[in-house]
């Protein structure tokens, strides 16, 4: 059970660069009750300098626990910990920006490899529709004069799109016969794009995007695709790889200098 117990008020003048010092030797003794400046007036004076320090600290911090989730480690401080004194931050910065750096550059290749994995895999599935048509690629999609639109449609809606071109002229072709979903070819002058596309969308066709640095029939294309596909997959691996070696390698330094940057921002606090 807790008394109250009589105080005395004390007031300290301590030079700045022993603050740290004096004030863990104070909390020490358990007798002194240290006071929040902000109870003595002193709130509207602006930031100050250990203010300012807590929030260097704290993004130091947060910069670190970032790293550390890039390379899946968990935000942990080292098994023995001390807490003897303050560490400048000008002292953990360097460490910090070197291991960034090394970081960020395998995830920086992993992340545009990923995406580049997307990209390719999107291509292959709007190829894969098409991939038994005999057709030469840009023979669908280049064309000075003629608009072209190649897509997939609902098989009851081939009829309500023929009827809305049907006052312009165009070329319909049907590339891949299917009960539900068949590929379809529309082609028609450049000077009646806009009534071929509004019938088209009227009839739900699903466009087919292809890709403009491939040549070659479809199935050329998308056999081109699944080799690019598995080298992506290949370079992710390893760059994945490379990420778990660097885990390995950084990890008892991270979780040092997670612990310097979290007890110091505590201090200034």
């Amino acid at each position: 059970m807790f008394f109250p117990r009589e105080m005395t008020e004390v007031e300290l003048i301590i030079p700045s660069k022993d603050i740290v010092a004096v004030a863990k030797a104070l909390s020490g003794n358990g007798v002194f009750h240290q006071v929040d400046s902000t109870y003595l007036g002193l709130e509207n004076l602006g930031p100050s300098v250990w203010q300012e320090k807590a929030g260097n600290y704290s993004a130091l911090e947060r910069r670190i626990q970032t790293i550390m989730q890039t390379l899946g480690l968990p935000d942990e401080y080292p098994a023995r910990t001390t807490a003897d004194s303050m560490v400048e931050l000008e002292s953990i910065k360097p460490s910090v920006d070197r291991i960034d750096e090394d970081v960020k550059k395998t995830s920086d290749q992993l992340s545009s490899e990923r995406k580049r994995l997307e990209l390719l895999e999107s291509q292959l599935r709007q190829l894969e529709p098409i991939a038994d048509v005999n057709v030469e690629v840009s023979g669908l999609k280049n064309s000075s004069y003629m608009h072209s639109i190649l897509g997939v449609l609902p098989a009851a809606n081939i009829s309500r799109l023929q009827t809305s071109i049907g006052r312009v002229p165009h070329v319909f072709f049907t590339l891949r016969e299917d009960s539900q979903k068949p590929v379809v070819w529309v082609l028609g002058p450049k000077s009646n794009s806009d009534i071929l596309d509004r019938a088209a969308k009227s009839a739900y066709l699903n466009p087919l995007s292809l890709p403009d640095e491939y040549t070659g029939t479809p199935a050329q294309i998308t056999a081109s695709l699944r080799r690019e596909i598995e080298a992506a997959k290949k370079k992710i691996a390893d760059l994945e790889a490379d990420l778990s070696r660097l885990a390995g390698t950084y990890k008892d330094e991270l979780q040092k200098l997670l612990w310097d940057a979290h007890i110091s921002r505590v201090m200034a606090d």
